[in-house]
């Protein structure tokens, strides 16, 4: 009975989502370069140092190396060609105009090391999506997800989804070829933000029919390692967030006060 009664509802947010992306998509905005993130991760976080990441399109190679272990600015150690900012994959996948930064981060005092990055949409404003699709098309498989609220000073907590993911390591014997990690990530508007993708499209469709304008998205990315069971890597993310956040977002009290709704909680 209660789940028949809720169909009517169901429905109606049904039509009005349907109807939402048809106006994203359709109706005449103004197209705006605003963002909500700035365009480069912080060199430090509290304890953690970054380095930028560059990848070699080189089929036959494949290499991707950390700014210090490359030898020839530019330039493959391995086979010699051109180096990148983001992984052929990425390169053949993206608009040119998607702004992609990749950082490892190194802690200095437990020498853990985790990896973030900014995926930040050019004028296709489709150019960004959810990032399951592309971790399920690198041979990852998504056992968990789930959603955390990340403490921060002065306002109302992050809330951000968790995927716990595992790979399969082929070379390694059966028993230690199974890679456990985790993958963190929410997304940032000019004003708004959401761990949901659903409430993304939402904002962009509300923005676009009510204020005329486009704004840039990007998502912020955290992923690291993490034992087969358990949730202590959780703490590695409130620690790491809670420090790059006010470092990351241009106008962090653009956020503040906003209602669950707004946030995705």
């Amino acid at each position: 009975m209660e789940t028949k009664s809720l169909r009517p509802v169901v429905n109606v947010i049904g039509v009005f989502l349907v109807f939402t992306l048809l106006l994203t998509f359709t109706v005449d905005v103004s197209i705006s370069d605003e963002a909500g993130v700035f365009s480069k991760l912080p060199e430090e976080v509290g304890d953690w140092k970054g380095e930028e990441i560059f990848f070699c399109h080189n089929r036959s190679c494949g290499r991707n190396y950390s700014e210090p272990e490359v030898l020839s600015e530019g330039i493959c150690n391995n086979c010699g060609k051109e180096l990148h900012d983001r992984s052929l994959g990425e390169y053949l996948q993206m608009p040119k105009d998607t702004l992609l930064v990749k950082m490892r981060f190194i802690n200095e005092v437990t020498h853990e090391y985790l990896h973030a990055s900014i995926v930040l949409s050019g004028k296709d404003r489709a150019s960004i999506h959810r990032p399951e699709v592309c971790l399920r098309g690198q041979a990852n498989d998504v056992k968990t997800e789930l959603f955390i609220d990340v403490p921060l000073k002065g306002r109302k907590p992050l809330q951000v989804k968790i995927l716990e993911l595992e790979r399969l390591i082929p070379d390694l014997p059966a028993g230690q070829n199974i890679a456990y990690h985790y993958y963190a990530y929410w997304f940032v508007g000019k004003d708004r933000e959401t761990a949901h993708h659903s409430w993304r499209m939402f904002w962009m469709g509300y923005d676009r029919i009510v204020r005329n304008v486009a704004h840039q998205w990007a998502y912020i990315s955290i992923s690291g390692i993490r034992d087969k069971e358990g949730v202590d890597y959780q703490q590695q993310i409130h620690d790491f967030i809670g420090v790059l956040y006010p470092e990351l977002i241009i106008d962090p009290e653009a956020f503040v006060g906003l209602s669950p709704t707004v946030s995705g909680t």
